[in-house]
């Protein structure tokens, strides 16, 4: 993954955190607020990461073949069996290799989560 896509994703990270800033608590930054919404983005992109990390989504396959098959109509003959479905999906797999993707979504996700902690520990007073 190159360092244009890393930026793109932290890019859009911050982007979220803004929003969240914005929509929840009116620009109010203060910084127990900007934990919260730290925190929830880290969240936001941990979990994805992971479930890419250790390919869990291919949970998601047989509803994706499924759907494929209950929707879409056998113009071209489609998938007649759910083991030419997974071959399929894995030889698009095997062009995308979206173990780097889920790095970064899972190291952007620490990154916050930790940012997050680091301020509520040494900035925030009750």
């Amino acid at each position: 993954m190159s360092k244009r896509q890393i930026g793109y994703r932290i890019a859009v990270s911050l982007l979220v955190f803004s929003g969240i800033l914005f929509f929840t608590y009116d620009t109010q930054a203060f910084w127990m607020n900007c934990s919260n919404a730290f925190f929830v983005v880290g969240i936001i992109y941990f979990f994805p990461g992971i479930l890419t990390l250790t390919h869990a989504t291919e949970i998601f396959e047989s509803m994706g073949y499924l759907g494929r098959k209950v929707l879409e109509r056998d113009v071209n003959g489609g998938f007649k069996s759910y083991a030419a479905y997974q071959a399929y999906k894995d030889s698009k797999r095997a062009v995308h290799a979206p173990k780097a993707y889920g790095k970064v979504l899972v190291y952007v996700g620490i990154f916050y989560i930790g940012l997050s902690i680091c301020i509520t520990v040494f900035k925030c007073t009750y």
